[in-house]
């Protein structure tokens, strides 16, 4: 407590709830770097004011440097109601903040009750930025439950996205949906020339059938990768009720039979 009193002291701050959020936030306004002693304390005491300071937040966030934006974004997702999740919706809409930024506003948001959240989380998922983009599948994936056909219709395409940050997500999601319509893009992302995102689309279809995953499967048995051969050998029990562990040439045989 003490220590913290001292922190305040430094920073100017001597009178009421409302005057020491105005110190604390033109403090946020030099802030350059995450490690910064006094940024810190700052977003700190920032936090524990609450609703005082979502105003002078919302009125003065778009002056921030960009560590100073990261910083104020975990102190306005701190405070509960519909204001802070407008600002925070704000902040993904709009193009002038950092990609990381809104990547992070984007997850923020992703947990809260917003109305628009579906349609916002669409367009996002055809942001220019990656990282955003990233943000956007990961929270299409925790909204499967809406039953929204949007969401999973959005996964499906972002499957196939130029990045492969942005394809695993996607995949991850498409396999926790349980949904048939997934089984075909995580069945063609077996072929993704990057193992990461072969390995999410066998553990996709660990969850979701798809009769012609077997035949697409059996090749990556001989993968040098041995965590996608594991979760290779999980998808073909799956997909099959049969286990023959990560023998590729008993598999090979099954098929034959079939």
């Amino acid at each position: 407590m003490y220590i913290g009193w001292i922190a305040l002291v430094a920073l100017g701050i001597t009178g009421s709830d409302q005057a020491e959020a105005q110190v604390l936030v033109d403090k946020l306004t030099t802030c350059q770097s995450l490690s910064d002693q006094a940024c810190l304390v700052a977003a700190a005491r920032l936090t524990l004011l609450g609703d005082e300071a979502l105003p002078l937040l919302e009125k003065r966030f778009w002056e921030f440097p960009r560590e100073a934006q990261l910083l104020a974004l975990g102190v306005i997702d701190g405070v509960d109601g519909g204001r802070a999740t407008d600002l925070i919706a704000a902040i993904v809409k709009d193009q002038r903040p950092d990609p990381a930024v809104r990547a992070l506003a984007l997850d923020d948001l992703s947990s809260r009750r917003y109305r628009g959240l579906i349609a916002l989380l669409t367009r996002a998922a055809k942001d220019k930025a990656p990282i955003v983009r990233v943000a956007a599948a990961r929270g299409l994936s925790n909204h499967l439950y809406a039953r929204d056909p949007k969401v999973l219709a959005t996964l499906i395409k972002v499957a196939s996205d130029e990045r492969a940050s942005v394809r695993i997500e996607a995949l991850f999601g498409l396999g926790f949906s349980a949904h048939p319509d997934a089984g075909r893009p995580l069945t063609v992302a077996l072929a993704d020339p990057e193992p990461d995102v072969r390995r999410a689309a066998a553990e996709g279809l660990g969850l979701v059938k798809h009769r012609a995953a077997v035949r697409r499967l059996v090749p990556l048995l001989d993968d040098k990768d041995q965590r996608l051969v594991h979760a290779v050998v999980r998808a073909l029990r799956f997909q099959t009720g049969e286990d023959f562990g990560p023998d590729p040439r008993r598999w090979q045989e099954w098929l034959q039979k079939r």
